[in-house]
């Protein structure tokens, strides 16, 4: 804690720093800890707690839920358009989850946190490599068919549904209404 502090202090006393306001005061303190030789994941950490900020400012929107999926037939399920919801954001983790995120130790093998607020407060899930990459492809002008094929290509046909499954249920996803 002491440690953390002096770094801290260290920080503020930065131009970077002091160029900011105090909403936006932490923007470069990641970057901050990985010059100052910090541990790896208590750098994930801080940025992890700046995409956690972000996600509770972050714009209202519905996020995509099983229960609208469930009424559409193949065709129309398949080409459904979607997009990151507005309040979902992932980090990539440098190295194995911080002892300060106990709630996910058991999930210290996780290659990315996902962080979304589906209801009122943000939401930290651990993905693997394979949710991982399904997100950043719904950035891309996606359906769910696109998703699938992702998923399929990696996984076993089985398993295909359950890393899309995992970010409908986190509240990753918004229905693409761009047209």
């Amino acid at each position: 804690e002491a440690e953390f502090n002096r770094i801290s202090r260290a920080y503020c006393e930065t131009a970077a720093a002091r160029a900011l306001d105090s909403n936006r005061i932490g923007a470069h303190f990641p970057e901050f800890l990985d010059a100052s030789g910090v541990a790896a994941s208590a750098v994930d950490l801080a940025k992890i707690e700046l995409l956690w900020l972000a996600s509770y400012d972050a714009a209202e929107a519905d996020h995509l839920a099983l229960a609208d999926l469930a009424g559409l037939g193949e065709t129309d399920l398949l080409e459904l358009a979607i997009a990151p919801h507005p309040a979902a954001h992932i980090q990539h983790l440098a190295a194995p989850l911080s002892a300060a995120l106990p709630e996910l130790q058991a999930h210290s093998d996780s290659h990315a946190i996902l962080i979304t607020r589906p209801e009122a407060m943000p939401v930290l899930t651990p993905l693997g490599k394979l949710e991982a990459d399904i997100f950043a492809r719904a950035k891309k002008n996606a359906t769910i068919s696109n998703l699938l094929e992702l998923s399929l290509e990696q996984s076993p046909e089985d398993d295909a549904l359950v890393p899309v499954i995992t970010l409908i249920q986190a509240g990753a996803l918004a229905q693409d209404t761009r047209g």
